[in-house]
């Protein structure tokens, strides 16, 4: 099956290039998400290797162990008072 007149023609070809140019425009979209995805899998999995490597892989439970710095940001209180852009009244 194919057209034989001249607006057959037309309108061939204009269904040709828009199907042409829907998927020109979306395959790249979705390209770029599955790209997202993966850069932020092998992220996670670098931060995973990188805190075993130093160390901090073994904790006790679900509890992170206790730094100076996360008791003194217990200490601190509210972390919206320590950000300048938040003002509490």
């Amino acid at each position: 099956m194919y057209p034989v007149t001249w607006p057959g023609y037309v309108i061939g070809s204009v269904t040709a290039v828009c199907g042409v140019l829907i998927i020109g425009f979306t395959i790249p979209a979705l390209v770029n998400n599955f790209i997202l995805y993966y850069q932020h899998v092998q992220f996670a999995i670098q931060k995973e290797k990188l805190r075993k490597q130093l160390g901090e892989g073994e904790k006790e439970g679900d509890v992170e162990k206790d730094t100076p710095k996360r008791a003194e940001k217990r200490e601190k209180g509210d972390q919206a008072e320590n950000i300048p852009l938040v003002r509490m009244n």
